[in-house]
């Protein structure tokens, strides 16, 4: 089991090391508030540039997946978020390896934002607060995490 959590752990670890929203996190600074700020509280509205870099980068990591053999669909934006439509058959643990090797080979996400997996789809969007575990924090790009 403390190895289950360990990957874990660290495929976090390698996500949250993709994610480009930098800084500190929302738990580093206050430990109850990764856990009470809803994802779409968290989200700022995009500016046209804002969404303009956001669709061009993850185009080509549609692109890339795609390569990989993962089922994509089209890429759908609002004022808040872009969306990537996936297979909802892969497995989120693969989903997330596929996507952090593409992610590393387009040299990481637009600066500043937050890609996530979700079962059946990805999602980037601009965060108010980069929220991260604070035992994920604390060890992204120094090792492998506590568990």
């Amino acid at each position: 089991m403390r190895h289950a959590r360990i990957r874990g752990a660290a495929a976090a670890g390698a996500i949250a090391a993709l994610s480009g929203c930098g800084g500190t996190t929302a738990a580093s600074n206050d430990p109850s508030r990764a856990e009470t700020i809803p994802l779409e509280a968290n989200q700022l509205v995009l500016s046209p540039a804002e969404s303009k870099r956001i669709l061009h980068w993850f185009g080509e990591l549609r692109a890339c997946l795609r390569s990989q053999g993962v089922a994509v669909g089209t890429l759908q934006a609002t004022r808040k978020q872009v969306t990537l439509a996936v297979d909802p058959g892969i497995p989120r643990r693969t989903l997330g390896r596929r996507a952090l090797t593409c992610g590393e080979r387009l040299g990481g996400p637009p600066r500043r934002s937050s890609l996530q997996t979700f079962r059946g789809r990805l999602i980037m969007y601009l965060p108010r607060a980069c929220i991260l575990d604070s035992k994920v924090a604390s060890h992204v790009g120094h090792g492998k995490p506590a568990g």
